[in-house]
């Protein structure tokens, strides 16, 4: 009888390790759910208006564009040049809550993001 009260506490004790693990992993890889609303002329690109992406909540908005290229291969013809920001922000300009975002903006799940092409004209 004492032996079996051993296992049952050895037992619980690597039931709660493991789990303790597995919660740890999940924690890791908790995943966030993000609008992305396209504008002219990268509608054109994805054919809608909207889309939803799932990523994780460590990710950036670098990591956006790759994950929406992905999904949409068309779409990375459209990614300007993200090592020169001047090149960039002058053909996508990424926008929160009416606040152009940086490149390395991370996210919370539920954000709207839209992204507009370049304006020109006089």
């Amino acid at each position: 009888m004492k032996l079996w009260k051993e296992f049952d506490v050895f037992l619980a004790f690597v039931v709660y390790y493991y789990l303790g693990k597995i919660m740890l992993i999940l924690e890791m890889y908790a995943m966030i759910r993000v609008k992305v609303k396209f504008y002219a002329p990268f509608n054109n690109h994805i054919g809608k208006k909207w889309i939803e992406v799932e990523m994780g909540e460590d990710a950036i908005f670098i990591d956006l564009l790759l994950r929406i290229a992905e999904i949409y291969p068309k779409f990375r013809d459209a990614i300007p040049d993200v090592t020169d920001r001047c090149v960039f922000y002058n053909n996508m300009v990424p926008v929160i809550d009416s606040n152009v975002i940086s490149l390395q903006q991370n996210f919370k799940d539920g954000d709207e993001i839209s992204l507009f092409g370049s304006i020109s004209g006089g």
